[in-house]
């Protein structure tokens, strides 16, 4: 019985749906509007301005990155240009990439309001793991919670460990909108933006390897227009000092820097994940640039030999520069590769996933 991993990358959720579906439809404004921006459009200011200006310390960050991408002069990488600041201007950096993680909560916490609908490409690919036995492992780089809004047992569920209770096993190693750290108190009560900005580069380094909240942030109604900080900060009453003092939760997002291995997940879903590599036999790759060192490291040490691979991309470019990366795992033999040119739902509308699991 097959037994895949799928990696979900930025272009998974770009094309989570077929548009084509919605046109002329009221609706079709709206997906538009909160349609998932691939990696190089993070800062679209045309769909985006509003949230960009909530966060002082992205704007900046925001100017440069849009005026780069235009540069024709130069393959401009998101991740990269990330690390480069990070080493060149650390002191900078640090409330950039801090204020980075609110920006992307607000962002993908309504992207995962809006732009989905209860039919979509994700949850045709649920359905036929369900037909074959259940049994998958997905890595999700995504922030968004678009795929697992598609599963009862994780949608209605605040706790952590409900994405690896279910017969199909959701990492999510560079964590989501609604995850958070376990949260750091303090005596003074101060606006959630202004007590992480200021922490500065003491703050950076400890979230580096914080631990995650067993338990997601259900309490946030993103369907809101106005994203509330003050709903990641708590008061508690310290008895023994007989004083109320403020729990602060940081988004557990990890900021893409470069090929770092730098990720945001529990310990407990990682060591899931080395279980499940050990059975995997085949592997389908969704939109995903594989730049994540970590989950390379990962495979390489983990999965059996002779694992099949499925790329889907938008296009025979870039999917065959992705298979290139996958050649220095031995254990995966490229006998199966699909490159259709219109990505994720090109793939599903064409029989790609049942070709895939049979």
């Amino acid at each position: 019985m097959a037994y895949p991993l799928i990696i979900l990358g930025a272009g998974a959720s770009f094309d989570f749906q077929d548009l084509l579906d919605y046109e002329g439809s009221n609706d079709i404004i709206k997906l538009l509007e909160w349609r998932p921006p691939l990696v190089n459009k993070m800062f679209d200011v045309a769909r985006l301005g509003r949230i960009i200006g909530n966060y002082d310390d992205v704007k900046p960050l925001a100017s440069t990155v849009n005026n780069l991408v235009k540069n024709k002069n130069i393959n401009f990488d998101f991740e990269k240009h990330l690390s480069q600041i990070e080493s060149k201007y650390p002191e900078n950096s640090y409330k950039q990439i801090m204020a980075l993680r609110f920006y992307l909560a607000e962002l993908f916490s309504k992207i995962s309001y809006y732009y989905f609908r209860h039919t979509n490409n994700h949850l045709h690919l649920i359905n036929e793991v369900n037909n074959r036995g259940g049994n998958a492992c997905v890595v999700n780089f995504n922030y968004d919670t678009l795929f697992e809004k598609n599963i009862k047992t994780i949608g209605n569920n605040d706790n952590i460990d409900a994405y690896i209770s279910g017969n199909i096993k959701i990492i999510k190693i560079h964590g989501a909108h609604n995850w958070r750290y376990s949260p750091k108190a303090a005596i003074a009560k101060t606006g959630v933006y202004d007590f992480f900005i200021s922490g500065g580069r003491s703050f950076y380094e400890e979230y580096k390897d914080h631990e995650v909240d067993p338990t997601t942030t259900k309490i946030l109604d993103y369907s809101k227009e106005n994203f509330d900080l003050n709903e990641y900060r708590k008061s508690r009453e310290d008895k023994t000092l007989s004083i109320n003092t403020w729990l602060y939760y940081l988004p557990a997002i990890a900021i893409p820097i470069g090929t770092k291995g730098n990720h945001v997940c529990p310990k407990k879903h990682i060591n899931t994940l080395i279980e499940q590599l050990k059975m995997v036999d085949r592997i389908l790759v969704i939109g995903w640039r594989v730049q994540d060192e970590y989950l390379l490291s990962l495979l390489k040490a983990h999965l059996q030999n002779g694992v099949k691979l499925t790329v889907v991309s938008s296009g025979n470019t870039s999917a065959k520069e992705y298979i290139e990366k996958f050649k220095a795992i031995i254990q995966i033999k490229i006998l199966d590769m699909t490159f259709p040119n219109n990505g994720y739902t090109n793939f599903m509308i064409n029989g790609g996933i049942e070709r895939f699991l049979s």
